[in-house]
């Protein structure tokens, strides 16, 4: 075999070598870009989760809005102070739901 016989052959091997690490490459990053998008979602649901659970905790710690919530659940009437303040935990709680 001449040099560049040689030369040609090494470099047959060279971009079969090459080829095989760029297929690699993209597995490689298709399943690390996978993880991410999974590992994403899970820390969003997670936060939607809490934010949520402090949303229904707000009538608790709330004696106005607890008492709206209680006078619009017997049917009395409300002031438009508590007609704001359940319409906006009303509101919240649609918002946090989508």
């Amino acid at each position: 075999m001449s040099a560049l016989e040689i030369s040609q052959l090494l470099g047959n091997y060279g971009e079969f070598i090459g080829a095989i690490a760029v297929v690699v490459t993209l597995i490689y990053l298709s399943i690390q870009v996978r993880a991410n998008t999974r590992s994403t979602r899970s820390q969003t649901l997670l936060q939607s989760s809490i934010q949520y659970q402090k949303l229904l905790l707000v009538p608790a710690n709330s004696s106005d809005l607890r008492s709206a919530i209680q006078k619009n659940d017997q049917g009395d009437p409300l002031s438009p102070a508590e007609r704001i303040a359940l319409a906006s935990w009303y509101n919240a709680q649609k918002c946090a739901r989508a």
